[in-house]
């Protein structure tokens, strides 16, 4: 009797222990490893200001966002460092509310009072070299905004939100992110931004010239640059609806040259889509000559 009771003992230990995993188990949109993992250089003083800093952006970010909407909606930005991506998906969000908008650096490094602009107070600015500063501080705390932007990022996807982002899109594996997407039946809205790397390059020096705000090394500006164009096949394959913007002056700021829906087709509106199907075909010959042409990309059923 004993040894049956003991068998029926650990059988519901079993069990319970097998619901209880069920209900912990999370689908992460970005894994939570990589998640963590942006923490490992940081001090336990250090984090405890980090998530000081994740909770006033997480409230920034969920600000104007609604729960339950009618739609999953993914609307993101894909493009270089410097091609305005940020501006782009302001543009695009005007009239429309009810996003968690998540952006790592007017919404991320800007606004972390506790930990990244301690670094970077005027007096501190004044008393140093100012890029050196500048780089310091950005290098120090990179990690960290990254660490927030896709714990927020995660929650949205998580809780079912519509989410609005300013990514480069530019990592290797994207495909697998808009997957998950898919699988949760969001509709996937990307904004594709163009520009010269000489333009990028100037609107990199202004902002740390003039706005004390160091976004990323050169190398990372050229290589990102680059990674978008390599991603071109798994915007196209996986998208539902693109835009098509390019930039030809950071100043003035990006133009909407065409757009892509699976009801209307693909149209051009504006004289400088020649300037970034250009773009893509340069890179195209020069550095990977495995990708398909423009026109491959649309003639041939990747959208």
């Amino acid at each position: 009797m004993f040894y049956r009771n003991s068998i029926l003992m650990v059988v519901g230990l079993m069990l319970s222990f097998s619901v209880f995993a069920k209900k912990e188990a999370k689908d992460f949109l970005v894994p939570n490893e990589l998640v963590q993992g942006y923490l490992k250089t940081y001090s336990p003083d250090e984090i405890e200001k980090i998530n000081m800093d994740y909770a006033n952006i997480r409230d920034l970010c969920f600000s104007q966002a609604k729960k339950d909407q009618k739609k999953l909606i993914y609307v993101g930005t894909a493009g270089g460092i410097g091609a305005g991506r940020s501006k782009i998906l302001e543009r695009y969000l005007r009239g429309r509310l009810g996003f968690v908008h998540i952006d790592p650096d007017q919404r991320g490094l800007k606004f972390m009072i506790n930990t990244y602009t301690q670094y970077i107070d005027n007096y501190l600015i004044s008393e140093s070299l100012t890029y050196q500063r500048l780089k310091e501080a950005y290098a120090k705390w990179r990690d960290a905004s990254d660490y927030i932007v896709n714990k927020i990022l995660n929650e949205a996807y998580d809780k079912n939100f519509a989410i609005a982002y300013v990514t480069t899109s530019s990592i290797k594996g994207i495909d697998q992110f808009f997957g998950k997407l898919k699988n949760r039946n969001y509709k996937i809205i990307l904004l594709l931004c163009g520009s010269s790397e000489e333009n990028r390059l100037k609107a990199m020096e202004y902002k740390e010239k003039h706005q004390y705000f160091v976004q990323a090394t050169p190398e990372e500006l050229i290589t990102k640059g680059r990674r978008f164009f390599d991603n071109f096949p798994a915007y196209f394959q996986l998208a539902d609806e693109i835009q098509f913007y390019w930039t030809e002056d950071f100043f003035k700021g990006g133009v909407k040259v065409g757009d892509y829906s699976r009801k209307n087709g693909l149209k051009w509106s504006h004289e400088y889509y020649k300037k970034f199907v250009d773009s893509y075909e340069s890179y195209r010959k020069k550095y990977n000559s495995r990708l398909p042409s423009f026109d491959a990309l649309y003639h041939k059923g990747y959208i």
